[in-house]
């Protein structure tokens, strides 16, 4: 996700990945998202399949890839637990 040869610019890119010491609670991420965000109204959020409906919140979260806007080419193969992005197409 680094920029790459544009002097000046090391380290920058398109996104991040953040890993956390300790796990967190999907749940809790949530809030502190819409929190932070001021966020009257909720946000979607995709889960896979296999998560049993009302245990969505209680989902174990170690790692983040986040990018802005459309950031599935990004962030396509990166291996997190969670993507954070402003969208997705509709196959991504």
């Amino acid at each position: 996700m680094p920029v790459t040869g544009v002097t000046g610019m090391e380290g920058a890119g398109y996104g991040r990945v953040v890993r956390f010491k300790n796990p967190e609670r999907l749940g809790t991420l949530l809030s502190r998202i819409k929190d932070t965000l001021c966020l009257r109204q909720g946000f979607s959020v995709a889960v896979p399949q296999s998560i049993r409906v009302g245990s969505k919140a209680d989902m174990t979260i170690s790692s983040v890839g986040i990018c802005a806007g459309s950031g599935g080419s990004i962030l396509k193969g990166l291996d997190v637990d969670m993507l954070f992005t402003g969208e997705l197409s509709h196959h991504e």
